[in-house]
């Protein structure tokens, strides 16, 4: 919690997307902070009234401010025209925008990248937690890469899809005696994809036609990272001429299931363009790849614990 609230000042106004039942900076601690999400706070509530794991931190669920209907810099501006708006100008009006387990639902992230550029004022910070894809029920797939990326957002995607869907799906790791995969802390061995509910079949991937065409898909990871395949991916952008305001000053990598990721907003005048050599892409390349090996080597050696 503190690491996420690093670049957070309580004055200052900032934006929290999803908080859900666990706000980060929840405005009944102070925190001058706009809450997004996809449905307002009755009919979140509504939604999980009967769900076991919300209904202990149903108080704790915010007034969303902010309904994300569309991209996030549309949705802001749009809030921004309401009466009860507490800014009226979008572009350049947060200090801080935190994200944590968002950036990886989502259909296009470099959309949501360029949109943090423009809400953010200079200076301010983009904090992320992202899930680590060999510590979760991603463990079985493989990481993503910048041309997947690039391919979203040049084909302007809105939407998870069919594919995602199905990769989660067919992929989902699960531990045969109930353990949760939060960290390095399983036995591989153990550990079966759930094959879309048992059986991988035309019946069962129309399913997820049917969800991907009509239902909610927001609970699936449209992309994998590590700690250094996000790095990679940053800079790979960054030297292709993407996210130019945006300068990645911590990568945090530690225990348990996410990594922690501060991005600043630099000034136009400090833009500068960012190539990207065969040797620092080599580096990256490799312990994005050792990183996946070694968390998966790990959770091979419980077999032989005592």
């Amino acid at each position: 919690m503190d690491e996420l609230r690093k670049h957070v000042s309580k004055s200052a106004l900032g934006m929290e997307i999803g908080p859900f039942h666990r706000p980060i900076c929840p405005k009944r601690e102070g925190f001058n902070c706009l809450t997004v999400d996809i449905l307002p706070r009755d009919q979140l509530l509504q939604a999980y009234a009967e769900d076991k794991d919300v209904i202990p931190f149903q108080e704790h669920i915010e007034e969303v401010d902010v309904l994300l209907s569309s991209g996030l810099f549309a949705s802001v501006a749009a809030y921004t025209q309401g009466q009860e708006a507490r800014v009226q100008k979008a572009e350049g009006s947060l200090s801080y925008l935190i994200s944590s387990h968002n950036f990886e639902h989502l259909p296009d992230p470099i959309a949501f990248l360029d949109d943090a550029a423009t809400l953010l004022a200079d200076g301010g910070f983009l904090t992320m937690a992202i899930p680590v894809g060999s510590r979760c029920f991603d463990c079985f797939r493989p990481l993503s890469t910048t041309g997947q990326l690039i391919d979203a957002h040049t084909s302007g995607r809105v939407k998870t899809t069919l594919g995602a869907i199905f990769d989660q799906s067919a992929s989902a790791a699960t531990h045969s005696g109930g353990q949760t995969i939060g960290d390095r802390n399983y036995d591989v061995a153990q550990v079966a994809v759930d094959a879309c509910g048992g059986m991988i079949d035309e019946s069962s991937f129309g399913a997820l036609q049917f969800t991907h065409e009509f239902g909610h898909s927001g609970g699936i990871h449209s992309f994998v990272f590590n700690p250094y395949s996000f790095l990679l991916i940053i800079e790979d952008l960054q030297a292709c001429g993407f996210l130019p305001l945006l300068r990645v000053q911590e990568v945090i990598d530690r225990p348990g299931q996410e990594f922690i990721v501060h991005i600043v907003k630099i000034s136009e005048a400090s833009r500068s363009p960012l190539p990207l050599d065969a040797a620092r892409r080599t580096e990256l390349l490799r312990q994005a790849i050792a990183y996946y090996i070694d968390d998966l080597n790990a959770t091979r050696q419980l077999q032989n614990s005592p």
